[in-house]
């Protein structure tokens, strides 16, 4: 089976969490220097517990993990959703928060489609800053905001897709047209 960069953790410690009727598994990597999960196993687990549970019971895992610095500079994630995923002993479905830079500074280009403007709004209400520079806008994270971001937003947002994906396959029987949906549409 092909390895996806995102499975190959180093040293995660394996945490369990019940969540509803059943137990979850969380695999927490460590981070590097300068770098932090901010949000805990139990943050985690009081969210999905939240949620209904028709929605998260075929999620079996999420994994915390820290990006390497390639990774990061290509393609910054807050988090994402593997529809299938074997980490060492664990399997299924994984929702993925990534470790972030601590007092991190990103720079947005000012030329933004209107997703973007939209997406720069939602991270200022979840306490992100935006200064305007000359080119860009940069934006100033810390741990409360990042937590926001990931907690309230990135991990309930997985669990959509997740559900979107259940939903287009009882639906139609095909899943097929799930995957032939653009991204967006998902």
């Amino acid at each position: 089976k092909l390895i996806l960069f995102y499975e190959k953790l180093n040293n995660p410690v394996a945490i369990s969490r019940v969540i509803g009727d059943r137990n979850i598994t969380l695999l927490v990597e460590p981070v590097q220097p300068g770098f932090l999960h901010a949000c805990t196993p139990d943050d985690i687990a009081q969210v999905l517990m939240l949620l209904p549970q028709n929605h998260t019971k075929g999620i079996n895992l999420v994994v915390l993990r820290q990006p390497k610095r390639k990774e990061r500079f290509l393609n910054p994630v807050w988090g994402r959703l593997q529809y299938w995923s074997e980490i060492q002993q664990y399997r299924g479905v994984a929702i993925h928060l990534e470790a972030q830079p601590i007092d991190w500074v990103q720079r947005w280009r000012k030329s933004l489609s209107p997703d973007d403007v939209q997406e720069l709004e939602r991270l200022v209400q979840d306490g992100h800053q935006v200064v305007s520079e000359h080119r860009y806008y940069a934006l100033h994270s810390n741990l409360d905001s990042i937590r926001a971001t990931q907690l309230y937003r990135t991990l309930p947002h997985e669990v959509g897709h997740y559900v979107d994906s259940l939903a287009t396959v009882r639906e139609t029987g095909e899943s097929d047209l799930f995957w032939s949906k653009s991204g967006k549409d998902k």
